[in-house]
Formats: structure tokens, C-alpha cells, sequence
């Protein structure tokens, strides 16, 4: 099955329950989009479909049961961009790239050149020899993400779809970054990957996902199609504010956070 599926994932960080008996399912071949309100889950729920958060019930990737892979076997079939990364010493772009390229990743190029490649994919071209503590915000989270592409850069492999999954990836990003980021994720799932991101802007959530799930409170509060989850009532619902989705002839569903100002002093209100 070419899926990450989940079913009655509860997490627990010591006695508080982050997930309360989650199922989840993303498809190779799309974008799944994973949004919600802070403090929703959306982090935790990535983590423990990648394996990096201890968990309960059933996760599988490609059909696989999580637990039954391998630490290697997992990091070939998939990448995690972690929302934030800190690097305490001075290596240089190339260097933190490099140190996602594997074995079997690809057959099109030998290491360096697989660095290159990843770095011109994600827009650093002859970043390669700058220290990482040179580079602003934005062009550290690329070099993360070219370092993530190395290690699942070609979509397809012999057991079967690899994974790109990403936390917030365009956090740090300007728009037009955010906008390639967005389509480098669209053209890696057309390619026969899969792509789950978790992500804030539900315009580019709108623009890019195939699937979305929105979460509340450790639970999935809604799933499916953009134009089925990103309605009034499930959007005010989960984000505790009045928002009003819109439509562009031929251009799907976008959102308008004006709406939300009806009442503003819900601003800094507790969630």
C-alpha cells in the first residue's frame, strides 16, 4: 500500500496527552496538508508517523508496520524537515547537505554532485562553501531541505514511494520561496512520492494540498479535499475566530483572515 496510515495513535509527554486516538492516512502521489491552531497536535502527529516520538496504536508506511523498519530502512524511505534545526558548529552548506546523501538515494550522481544538485533544487546554487552561521533564516531551512531531498531524492524506490514530510516548512521563508518550497513538494508527490507538511497558511494549505487535515485539540477535527475541509463552519470552529473562505474561478478555495477581525479581541485569547 502506498500510504502512511494511522490508527488510534494516542501520544503521551509524561501525564499530559498530546493525541487522543488519532487516524490519519496520506497518499503517495499528493500533498497532504496537516493545519490547525497552535498547540493542536500538528507537530507531534508528523513526529510519531516518522517515527521520531513514541506512540500507541498502528502506524505503517507503505503497508510496513513503523516498528518493523530498520533505522536505516526508515531513513531511506523517508526525510523529515524538522521546523527548526540548530547547528552548533561551523560547518559549511555543503557539508550539513552531505550529511543526508545514502546510500541508494540515487544512481544518477556521485556525492558531490548529489550536494550540487540539491542545492540548486532548493535555490542556493554556489552556497556550498558558506559557513551555515552566515546564512540568514530562510536559506538555513533550505540547506535543511536540500540535506532532507539527498536522502529520498529520487520518489520512487525498489520498496516502494518515499516520503518527504516537513514541518512548517516556509515558516522562515518570503513568498517566493514559500512558493517554490510549495512546488517542489507538488512536483516530488507527481513523481510518484508522497508529501505531508504541516503547515499555517491555509492559502498556500489551499493552493497545494491535495488532502487536508485539520486538527483541534488532539484530535482531527475534519479530512478530505481543500474545497471540503476549508468551509466557514469547520474553519471557525477549529480556529475559535470567524473566517469566511472565498473562491477563484478555476483557482480553488482561498481564505480571508479579514473575516476574523469581527471580533478582534480574540486576538491574544487563549486558545
Amino acid at each position: 500500500m502506498s500510504t502512511i496510515s494511522a490508527k488510534d495513535v494516542i501520544v503521551r509527554y509524561g501525564h499530559e496527552t498530546i493525541l487522543h486516538g488519532v487516524d490519519f492516512l496520506a497518499r503517495a502521489g499528493e500533498v497532504t496538508v496537516v493545519a490547525g491552531p497552535n498547540g493542536s497536535g500538528k507537530s507531534t502527529l508528523v513526529k510519531a508517523v516518522s517515527g521520531e516520538v513514541a506512540s500507541s496504536g498502528a502506524i505503517a508506511i507503505n503497508g510496513r508496520a513503523l516498528g518493523a523498519y530498520e533505522g536505516w530502512q526508515l531513513a531511506a524511505q523517508r526525510g523529515v524537515l524538522a521546523q527548526e534545526t540548530t547547528v552548533a558548529f561551523p560547518f559549511t552548506a555543503a557539508e550539513i547537505v552531505g550529511l543526508g546523501v545514502t546510500a541508494g538515494a540515487t544512481r544518477v550522481a556521485r556525492p558531490a554532485e548529489l550536494i550540487e544538485m540539491a542545492l540548486d533544487r532548493v535555490g542556493l546554487a554556489g552556497f556550498g562553501a558558506r559557513r551555515i552561521q552566515t546564512l540568514s533564516g530562510g536559506e538555513r531551512q533550505r540547506v535543511q531541505l536540500a540535506r532532507v531531498l539527498c536522502q529520498i531524492w529520487e520518489p520512487l524506490s525498489a520498496e516502494g514511494p518515499r516520503w518527504l514530510i516537513m514541518d512548517e516548512p516556509v515558516a522562515s521563508l518570503d513568498i517566493r520561496h514559500q512558493i517554490g518550497l510549495m512546488e517542489l513538494a507538488r512536483d516530488y508527490a507527481r513523481a510518484g512520492g508522497g508529501v505531508v507538511a504541516v503547515m499555517h497558511d491555509l492559502n498556500l494549505s489551499a493552493m497545494y494540498g491535495d488532502h487536508v487535515v485539520l486538527m483541534k485539540s488532539g484530535r482531527v477535527a475534519a479530512a478530505g479535499a481543500p474545497e471540503e475541509v476549508l468551509r466557514p463552519d469547520i474553519l471557525s470552529a477549529v480556529f475559535a475566530c470567524p473566517l469566511h473562505p472565498n473562491r477563484v474561478p478555476d483557482r480553488g478555495v482561498f481564505v480571508l483572515p479579514q473575516s476574523a477581525l469581527a471580533q478582534p479581541a480574540l486576538a491574544l485569547a487563549a486558545e
